[in-house]
């Protein structure tokens, strides 16, 4: 049932059955891999976090060779900052199983980014880009390269790359898309923002960030309402900080969450998620 809703493009409903799937136990690897990876779509709190890792270790064990199981574990380690260094063992694993897949070399590379190894970051890069199989494999590569050469360069000057970020040379934009073929690919289903639409300012508090790399989901908490935000890419996000202290760079999965901060958005047609722009975080 859950792989039928899956392929009707209910995704609400395929992770239910799924959920169902894992609660009773379930031998089959992919019923626990799209039953995390769907759910890292969306907000989690701490016992559904806990049920996702568990997903993702079961799915690995009944199949070793399930490269896109490592890669969604290694990004959901490296989403929490909870242990990079294994977050880095599970996207190489998944390198190694499927070696010309851009995605994963890119999530990699994103994890060392979040190690402070700008350079590695770079050469991850770097001998990956033969792999782009379209101009938008391309622009995306080149512009996460351009990201993380900055970043380096940063680190070399001994600069901050966080007071503000200047996230326009970072990922090009990438949508997600939900592929009966591919389960490794993301499920966000949001559009770009509309151009020409109003921006609108809220000040509140950062809750339920959460990162698909490079989507980012999270709610802003405003005088007891709750604003639910979407970015198809977390690095062309604005940031700054403002009478704020923050401890080496900042890495908005990792580093948003609990936070006081003024968002700029645009509303979305669909009222699912607006549109966030920019993030400017307060004490």
């Amino acid at each position: 049932m859950g792989f039928l809703e899956f392929r009707e493009q209910h995704i609400d409903d395929a992770r239910n059955w799924y959920a169902q799937a894992v609660k009773l136990d379930s031998q089959s690897y992919l019923a626990h891999y799209y039953f995390a990876a769907i759910s890292m779509n969306g907000s989690m709190n701490a016992t559904e976090q806990s049920q996702v890792e568990s997903s993702l270790r079961a799915s690995i064990k009944l199949n070793p060779n399930f490269a896109p199981s490592y890669d969604r574990l290694g990004a959901f380690l490296a989403m929490r900052s909870s242990n990079l260094d294994e977050a880095r063992m599970m996207e190489l694993n998944a390198v190694q199983l499927d070696p010309g897949n851009l995605n994963y070399r890119m999530t990699s590379a994103n994890i060392l980014l979040q190690m402070g190894r700008g350079k590695d970051a770079v050469t991850v890069i770097r001998n990956a880009m033969h792999l782009a199989s379209s101009p938008q494999d391309t622009a995306m590569a080149e512009n996460f390269l351009m990201h993380a050469q900055e970043y380096a360069q940063a680190q070399e000057q001994g600069r901050s790359f966080s007071q503000p970020v200047n996230s326009e040379a970072a990922i090009a934009d990438t949508s997600s898309h939900v592929s009966e073929t591919d389960p490794s690919t993301g499920f966000s289903a949001t559009n770009e923002p509309p151009r020409g639409s109003p921006h609108h300012f809220l000040t509140g508090v950062l809750r339920n960030v959460h990162c698909s790399t490079p989507a980012m989901d999270l709610n802003l908490i405003s005088g007891g309402k709750t604003l639910g935000l979407h970015a198809n890419n977390y690095f062309k996000v604005e940031y700054s900080v403002l009478d704020a202290t923050l401890k080496g760079d900042l890495h908005p999965c990792a580093d948003l969450e609990g936070r006081s901060a003024k968002v700029e958005y645009v509303e979305s047609s669909d009222k699912n998620a607006a549109f966030l722009l920019a993030v400017e975080i307060h004490k």
